[in-house]
């Protein structure tokens, strides 16, 4: 009955609306939409809308996203050159990975994960930009540490050196160079010292890792 009060003043341009006996101010370019989860098996949480309500909607298929546009798309919208050619690797990488590793609870290899991943390769180009010659900055570099680095710490012991096999397959060429935070990293330095703890190198770059992972997914 709401959302029918909403829609007949949007219908009637108002700029009021009743709801529950009282005036309330309406936005005249708003609106009301409803997404449903998908339908496919394993997919919880998915209810029919009842038919009341169905009837003041119009029904809209939506088909499978273009990850490879969308991928272009990102790239080059965080300043990549070759957002077309690294677009297309990434997803590659993605849709191998799905089919080849093992099946695990906690994996996603949707557009979820491919924008948390694309998202991160934007930030190495910038923190690059900040400090390297633009001229120098090897794309295809950035592009592969970002997706070791918010990928490596969700796989499996046995899924990590088949994921590295995958990478290498489709950058071929890249170096495997683990990216560091030179500010995080004399930071934990600071910390072991004051704590009178002794420093392990290999101890204090997993931990920026994870703090930089913590740092991206919040």
């Amino acid at each position: 009955m709401q959302i029918q009060a909403i829609q007949d003043s949007i219908r009637h341009h108002k700029n009021t609306c009743e709801l529950l006996g009282k005036e309330v101010q309406l936005d005249p370019n708003s609106g009301v939409f409803i997404t449903l989860n998908p339908a496919g098996k394993g997919y919880g949480g998915r209810q029919k809308l009842p038919d009341n309500l169905k009837q003041l909607f119009r029904p809209v298929a939506m088909s499978r996203p273009d990850n490879e546009l969308i991928a272009e798309v990102i790239l080059y919208s965080e300043g990549f050159k070759n957002g077309e050619i690294l677009g297309r690797k990434l997803v590659a990488i993605f849709n191998l990975a799905r089919e080849l590793l093992t099946p695990q609870q906690h994996y996603d290899w949707g557009l979820r994960a491919l924008k948390t991943v694309l998202k991160a390769c934007g930030s190495l180009l910038q923190q690059q930009r900040r400090s390297h010659d633009k001229e120098k900055i090897q794309e295809s570099n950035l592009v592969v540490q970002a997706l070791r680095l918010n990928t490596m710490s969700k796989l499996t012991f046995a899924d990590n050196s088949r994921f590295d096999a995958l990478v290498r397959d489709v950058f071929s060429g890249v170096n495997f160079t683990d990216m560091e935070d030179q500010i995080l990293m004399d930071a934990l330095q600071q910390v072991y010292k004051e704590a009178q703890l002794e420093l392990i190198p290999s101890q204090v770059y997993i931990i920026s890792l994870v703090i930089y992972c913590l740092g991206n997914w919040f």
